[in-house]
């Protein structure tokens, strides 16, 4: 009776207030005793916010991606450095291999010194992204002692470096060679002025 004069059908009113009471992000479902008593306002108020959702999950799921190309972006930029703390062990292995007559991967404790010291020189580089090598740099962050020590594991090392690491080895030798290029052609710029 009630049902004839609102001038809906039973079902067809239930289906409106389920389908108004619907739970949207950050509600929760309404029990049942509720989603009949709620008034129309309420109803049309959780119908409108129902349209929020998408749109909340949409700037979710840009921020997701966005996040994922700045950590691509800053894995792409920090690769040479994760490189170059990577070889910097084995070079420095292979030298004390030769000249201390260690084996394996023990080294001597003043050749462990060194990598160490190679690290923590790495790990405080200012120039960790796009990072060059450290030969290019004009802040020379080494003391003096260790930078001598370092000069001649890269002298003894590097040429050996060819058959265990080729591409890492061919990329040093024309970075070398373009980097020198431009040295000297800056100055010869700097006499013709």
């Amino acid at each position: 009776m009630m049902e004839e004069e609102m001038g809906t059908s039973a079902p067809e009113k239930s289906d409106a207030v389920n389908n108004a009471a619907m739970p949207v992000e950050g509600q929760t479902a309404l029990p049942e005793g509720l989603k009949a008593s709620m008034p129309a306002a309420t109803q049309r108020q959780r119908t409108q916010n129902s349209g929020a959702a998408p749109a909340a999950a949409r700037s979710v799921a840009s921020a997701v991606n966005e996040d994922k190309a700045a950590r691509k972006k800053a894995e792409k930029q920090l690769k040479a450095w994760r490189k170059e703390r990577e070889l910097i062990p084995v070079m420095i292995r292979s030298y004390c291999h030769a000249k201390h007559g260690t084996k394996g991967k023990v080294v001597c404790e003043e050749c462990m010194a060194l990598t160490e010291y190679a690290l923590f020189r790495l790990d405080k580089c200012p120039f960790k992204v796009n990072k060059k090598f450290c030969s290019f740099c004009k802040i020379h962050c080494y003391k003096p002692d260790m930078r001598e020590k370092i000069k001649d594991v890269m002298k003894f090392a590097g040429p050996r470096m060819l058959p265990t690491h080729p591409v890492f080895a061919f990329k040093h030798v024309f970075q070398m060679i373009s980097y020198k290029r431009k040295l000297r052609s800056k100055a010869k710029a700097k006499k013709d002025v």
